[in-house]
């Protein structure tokens, strides 16, 4: 469920989230407005729901935004096939500047927006469907009880998303987010 007793989203100056506040800046499309309230209203989990450490691993709560704007926006509009950054990680995937997803996100420029939203969004969809709807949930669930209201690390994550599914995903999160993933 929500944590918070309401939200206000506003067209501001900028893409800004904060808790119960969302600062939109205005777009061209009624389908841009949807997958951009829907990205930014979903960081009132990650980062402060969650209190995540976007500075140095912006892929926990950017991530996740990005999942959550894939997911969300063809619920309220069936029309909306979001496919936001897809394309430029395909251009991206396997080039020099491809770095793990686990650098530090200070320490990558040139693939910060990759490794921030598509790619652990794409890696999240895997693990989605490789534990199913339901198993992913509850894993995902564990994770956020764990951690609501602390500063979850990398390894936190995974450990809560192994103990939550009762799956050893070692191996997935190794190739995924450390060593480059599976291209």
């Amino acid at each position: 469920p929500f944590p918070y007793p309401h939200i206000t989203v506003f067209d501001g100056l900028d893409q800004m989230e904060y808790p119960m506040m969302v600062n939109d800046n205005p777009v061209e499309t009624r389908e841009e407005s949807i997958t951009l309230t829907d990205h930014e209203v979903f960081h009132t989990m990650f980062p402060f729901y969650m209190g995540t450490n976007e500075t140095k691993y912006a892929w926990m709560d950017e991530g996740w935004a990005t999942l959550g704007e894939w997911i969300l926006s063809s619920y309220i509009d069936s029309s909306i096939v979001d496919d936001y950054g897809v394309l430029p990680t395909e251009r991206h995937l396997g080039t020099e500047a491809d770095l793990p997803i686990m650098s530090l996100s200070t320490e990558n420029n040139a693939s910060y927006f990759t490794n921030a939203y598509p790619e652990p969004a794409m890696g999240y969809l895997y693990v989605k469907d490789l534990l199913g709807d339901s198993l992913f949930t509850k894993a995902l669930h564990h994770y956020i009880t764990q951690w609501n209201g602390r500063h979850p690390m990398p390894f936190d994550f995974f450990y809560s998303m192994n103990t939550g599914s009762g799956k050893n995903l070692n191996w997935f999160w190794k190739r995924w987010f450390f060593e480059g993933g599976f291209a």
